[in-house]
């Protein structure tokens, strides 16, 4: 049944349609999906991995279709990998026949960038292969005009996962790692993290721990559509990033980079570390809710602590970072590791564009 109905689909989709708004009034396709949606779970899957071959078949207004009824299944429970790298591909499709000088309904767009995100916010793999397109991430970001709906897929490109992220308290020699999910900024992940270290400060040895953070706000960030009446959120501690450590006293100025990806953020051995003092007298810092907001509907950013550090290990890291520096020794010339790379220049130029456009300049 599974190769008849492919069959039929195959079929439909190679010719292109007269008038494109009627797509999903076809009957071919809605008798596909309410077809698919009847299927068990693995055989939705089935289908998924199936679908890959013979979309480069289709004609691309309807390839597309296909791709948000398979989008619904995603939504169902199938396997978002199944199907993520086919429609990363089908988009760089769309993208070589512009270039070749044809005109695509705007649908033809519209369409696959729903159903990828409907994947990219399901499979932290998918979201990992999205990154790794940055030629297309750059394209995209170069012909927005093309499509309003190329903004969700340049910021899916920012998202972070990471299994792994050090937040190291120096003066008192404490720390955790986390982990985190879906995380669009590094704003939203002070803003997630700041409970965490409250919740946990007798075990971190701080002396003034941040405040609370509205409940609501969190459930905003983490999908409740109800407004909350906070218009952002402020830094509790002074966050820093890793280049703040030069072998003594931090660098106040080298701040977490607010506006830019989590995952753009320097490293030490492949992790991103986060640095942070509960001075009482520090730089005041806050953040419009614009950059709290989700982007989708299963854009869920989550933050889960995975441990506590013990001395030796906040040592090490730091002495990783950059060697201790003897008091009565001359200052030693700042050089920044190779193993702690400065963030791509395109990532905070397309956060700030984000920003300025939630805001609406």
């Amino acid at each position: 049944m599974l190769e008849i109905e492919l069959t039929r689909l195959t079929n439909w989709g190679v010719f292109p349609l007269a008038d494109t708004t009627l797509l999903f009034d076809e009957p071919e396709l809605n008798e596909v999906m309410r077809w698919a949606h009847t299927l068990p779970l693995a055989e939705q899957t089935e289908l998924l991995q199936a679908l890959p071959s013979r979309l480069p078949r289709l004609d691309p207004l309807k390839a597309s279709g296909v791709l948000v009824m398979a989008g619904g299944l995603v939504e169902n429970g199938a396997d978002p990998d199944a199907l993520a790298p086919a429609g990363m591909q089908h988009l760089a499709r769309l993208r070589e026949l512009v270039d070749q000088s044809e005109t695509l309904p705007e649908d033809a767009w519209r369409y696959a960038v729903i159903s990828l995100m409907t994947m990219l916010c399901r499979s932290a793999t998918a979201r990992a292969q999205w990154r790794a397109q940055a030629d297309l991430v750059e394209w995209l970001q170069a012909h927005e005009e093309l499509s309003g709906h190329f903004f969700y897929l340049l910021r899916a490109a920012e998202m972070s996962d990471e299994n792994q992220l050090l937040i190291l308290f120096p003066a008192y020699e404490t720390g955790v790692e986390i982990a985190i999910s879906q995380v669009n900024n590094g704003f939203q992940l002070l803003t997630l993290v700041q409970p965490l270290v409250r919740e946990h400060a007798a075990a971190l040895r701080l002396r003034r721990p941040p405040a609370p953070t509205d409940p609501a706000l969190l459930r905003y960030i983490q999908g409740d559509p109800q407004m909350p009446e906070a218009e952002g959120d402020v830094a509790g501690l002074t966050w820093l990033n890793a280049l703040a450590y030069q072998g003594g006293p931090l660098d106040a100025l080298q701040l977490v980079w607010g506006e830019a990806p989590v995952w753009s953020l320097p490293r030490v051995h492949d992790l991103v570390v986060l640095l942070a003092t509960d001075d009482e007298h520090r730089m005041q810092r806050s953040w419009d809710l614009g950059f709290l907001s989700p982007l989708h509907g299963a854009n869920c950013p989550q933050v889960q602590l995975n441990r506590f550090l013990s001395a030796a290990e906040v040592r090490a890291v730091l002495a990783d970072i950059h060697p201790p520096v003897v008091a009565a020794a001359p200052v030693a010339s700042v050089a920044v590791a190779p193993e702690q790379p400065l963030p791509p220049a395109a990532a905070p130029v397309l956060a700030r564009g984000w920003w300025q456009r939630l805001l609406g300049r």
